[in-house]
């Protein structure tokens, strides 16, 4: 790299949290109390697709429960929480009992895993490869095509920050949005119809997240 970070494309994030409240990669902020599983991320760059589950909470709110990731040629990881809040990772369809410790890796392969298989020149990323680092209260899944997601766990739920390298620029639908810079047509609809970016929160229930 150049020493004064020349050309340098930073990632963009997007979030989710409470009950639940989401964050674009553009910057857009709603909540949506949907109950039942929604496209969180679509991408055509290595047809990244992660899915996520909400379900009924306290009132009218909803929290998350589950997270599902699978790009490619990668196999599917999933992570929930049982009933004592714990993390429970699915691969394939599949429960894996054997989750990492904490501080160690988890490396998931079209053929296998392999546990606390870090990363190193002997080791590479590779693009069918997912990598499960557990952090303590939370686990970071990283994609060989350039997606992480950092999920952590609160009483009975789920949080989750998402990070997209440029590649994934101007590509995204679902939830998170388009990732193109703009914050005004994040609402976009499967027919590539825009929302108007001043919805009400009955609206974004009704128009944009149940779509």
């Amino acid at each position: 790299p150049s020493s004064n970070c020349e050309g340098y494309l930073p990632l963009t994030s997007g979030f989710i949290w409470g009950d639940p409240h989401f964050e674009t990669f553009d910057g857009s902020t709603f909540t949506f109390n949907g109950v039942g599983e929604y496209q969180l991320i679509q991408s055509s760059v290595h047809e990244l697709n992660v899915q996520i589950r909400l379900q009924a909470y306290i009132g009218n709110a909803t929290v998350l429960t589950a997270v599902a990731i699978k790009s490619a040629s990668s196999q599917l990881v999933q992570f929930e929480l049982n009933s004592l809040g714990s993390f429970v990772l699915y691969i394939g369809n599949s429960e894996h009992r054997d989750i990492p410790r904490d501080g160690e890796y988890l490396v998931v392969t079209e053929t296998g895993t392999y546990n606390n298989a870090h990363l190193s020149s002997a080791n590479p990323a590779h693009i069918n490869n997912v990598y499960i680092l557990n952090s303590g209260d939370s686990m970071i899944v990283s994609t060989g095509s350039g997606a992480v997601l950092n999920i952590g766990k609160q009483e009975g739920f789920l949080y989750m920050g998402v990070e997209l390298g440029p590649e994934f620029s101007g590509t995204t639908g679902g939830l998170l949005g388009s990732n193109d810079g703009v914050n005004n047509n994040d609402y976009l609809l499967r027919n590539e119809s825009v929302l108007s970016y001043d919805l009400t929160e009955e609206q974004v229930y009704y128009n944009f997240g149940l779509e």
